[in-house]
């Protein structure tokens, strides 16, 4: 996107990256000469960043915002306007529950089978070990496919929750509480496992505290066990400026803007030292399990000549780890070497690393090996 700036024009060059907006001044141009009848001012421009400022991105994944000209508002404000209509995902209605509860038309508001698109309809069996999967951001319960096939060849039936990943993570956490109430009306007495992946986890481990507004209802015989998997408990680093309220002033609130159209709502939840990473209240659960991935030198796509063409890191260990959570009790942790997108597994790739985890720890039981797509 180019902008300009009338009077003295600085040709700009507006770059959506995946984590950030970068700002580049690639021209400066201005007027020589004095305007008149018949006498029009000559415009120059030269290459290269307004003098005194380095026109590189700051390092990978950070934001780099500058004191706003007009247009640059009005384009921003603009993407705003876009964004609200065009991005994030739409909060789903829930799929219709099986006729073995005898409920069949009645909904479950956000809750789908792990399938693409969420196709199909649910079938619970009252009896069976339940384990609700929660997607990150940009995603959707279908990325949990395979995962979800591994457990249903172990008898433990699992469901997706979906919700819109840019709205406020108090809300979706609320949203995922009340379906975790809604459930517990349908299945027996039994330990209901939440597995969170990324952002998933922000709104699975928030939906079982017990300060939320509208608190899981929790029945009699029902506890609930906690899995989070890379999941930037302490912040993401890469919104840090998001919550810097000097640059909010002196941009004229262009970053509250530019916050807000790329992230969505949950913008003042998501950086470092926000509310909702300083002041982790404690959870309702019998344990939480963190599952870290250390996602250096991960790679998500390669060339033909075995180069890495596309890495799959997102969040850095410092990222994840929140010293405050860790001293819950029920809290213990487990750090695997692997990316981010492939520690859920996708594209049909199983997720063994984590698989061989969770069985470890006794979250998932033996499954047989075709189950995990083996001959």
């Amino acid at each position: 996107m180019r902008l300009l700036n009338r009077e003295r024009l600085e040709v700009t060059e507006l770059t959506a990256t995946r984590r950030g907006l970068v700002e580049t001044v690639s021209e400066l141009c201005w007027f020589q000469g004095h305007s008149g009848p018949g006498r029009p001012r000559r415009l120059t421009c030269r290459g290269g960043p307004r003098p005194g400022w380095s026109g590189a991105p700051k390092s990978r994944g950070s934001y780099l915002f500058l004191v706003p000209v007009p247009v640059l508002v009005r384009v921003v404000l603009l993407t705003l306007v876009s964004a609200t209509f065009l991005t994030g995902c739409k909060r789903n209605v829930g799929a219709v529950i099986g006729a073995r509860e005898a409920l069949s038309d009645a909904r479950i508001p956000g809750l789908y089978p792990c399938t693409e698109g969420g196709r199909g309809v649910i079938d619970l069996d009252p009896e069976k070990p339940l384990t609700l999967l929660v997607h990150g951001c940009s995603s959707s319960g279908a990325r949990f496919k395979t995962l979800a096939n591994v457990f249903e060849a172990s008898g433990q039936q699992t469901l997706c929750f979906n919700y819109n990943d840019r709205d406020y993570l108090n809300t979706s956490a609320t949203q995922l509480a009340e379906a975790l109430s809604f459930l517990q009306g349908r299945l027996a007495p039994q330990q209901l496992t939440i597995l969170g992946h990324s952002q998933g986890g922000l709104v699975a481990r928030r939906a079982l505290q017990a300060d939320l507004p509208r608190p899981v209802r929790t029945r009699p015989g029902f506890t609930y066990r906690l899995v989070t998997v890379s999941t930037p408990f302490a912040g993401i680093a890469s919104s840090a400026d998001c919550g810097k309220t000097w640059l909010h002033v002196v941009s004229l609130s262009t970053t509250v803007v530019v916050c807000l159209v790329i992230t969505g709502n949950k913008w003042t939840e998501i950086f470092p030292g926000s509310g909702f990473m300083k002041n982790p209240a404690p959870v309702s659960v019998t344990r939480h399990l963190q599952i870290i991935t250390d996602e250096r030198e991960s790679c998500r796509t390669r060339r033909a000549d075995g180069r890495c063409e596309v890495d799959d890191f997102v969040f850095g260990l410092a990222e994840q780890r929140n010293e405050l959570i860790a001293r819950d009790p029920t809290w213990d942790s487990v750090t695997l070497r692997e990316g981010h997108a492939a520690v859920v597994g996708e594209n049909g790739v199983s997720p063994r690393l984590l698989i061989e985890t969770l069985q470890r720890e006794g979250i998932l039981l033996p499954a047989p090996l075709a189950s995990l797509g083996e001959p």
